[in-house]
């Protein structure tokens, strides 16, 4: 898998799962926690992936108001996992100016969410808070995440508007333009995706998605029966990542 993704300039991150808790007071759930991120290190130096973030291994931000034990679950990590390790912005505890203190400290670039932004902005307009995210990554190129809330259920709960839509209504502004001057990678996260991924191979997938972000998470896709084109994988504009299928499965 590695010699084709590289061969066809694909890029694969992956999102460890909810129990991945840098943050936690618990030091039997950052030792878990450290075995999984180790997991996903292992798994990419398998597939011959430089260690950057580039091939990102993201995970969000964790306990609310524990930047230190943040910092020091990172400091801690092997070189192969610290220096593929990305932190996300989620919508009720770690915005981007939270994570920019862990980011001062160890040097973990920013994956900004936009959905996500709308609900926890640490006062931030979207802009500021994307560049600054930006920032982070130096000269690499930067990842970033796009969902909305369900057409319909915006003035809905917060549980409600936080999930994911099955389709992609709207783009904010800076967000689209920094997609079309190809200035960051995209992740687009949305149901249909999801549940295609799980019920249709992927070569019909790559058919429907020629023009879109795919994301994948690379150790849950080796659980699905799908079936690989690489003629097909050329057909994508942009990366190929994956994601959260466990939960559909």
């Amino acid at each position: 898998l590695g010699d084709m993704f590289k061969k066809n300039d694909i890029r694969v991150t992956c999102h460890p799962g909810q129990f991945a808790v840098i943050s936690s007071d618990s030091d039997s759930v950052i030792q878990n926690t450290i075995k999984e991120l180790n997991y996903h290190a292992w798994m990419f130096d398998q597939m011959g992936f430089e260690h950057s973030p580039y091939y990102a291994i993201n995970v969000h931000g964790g306990k609310r108001g524990n930047v230190e034990r943040a910092i020091g679950t990172i400091n801690s990590l092997p070189e192969q996992t610290r220096k593929r390790l990305t932190l996300e912005n989620d919508e009720s505890s770690y915005n981007v100016v939270e994570l920019l203190k862990i980011h001062d400290k160890t040097g973990t670039p920013i994956v900004w969410d936009s959905h996500h932004h709308t609900f926890n902005t640490g006062n931030m307009d979207v802009s500021t808070a994307s560049g600054e995210a930006i920032k982070t990554w130096g000269n690499i190129k930067p990842l970033q995440h796009l969902s909305n809330t369900e057409i319909g259920l915006e003035n809905g709960s917060f549980t409600e508007r936080r999930k994911h839509s099955y389709y992609i209504s709207y783009i904010p502004e800076n967000q689209k333009q920094l997609i079309l001057e190809n200035k960051v990678d995209v992740d687009v996260e949305v149901f249909t995706l999801l549940l295609l991924l799980v019920r249709v191979p992927l070569i019909t997938l790559l058919l429907v998605f020629t023009l879109v972000d795919v994301e994948v998470d690379v150790d849950i896709l080796l659980l699905v029966d799908v079936e690989v084109d690489v003629d097909m994988l050329l057909l994508l504009f942009v990366d190929i990542e994956v994601e959260l299928l466990l939960l559909l499965l």
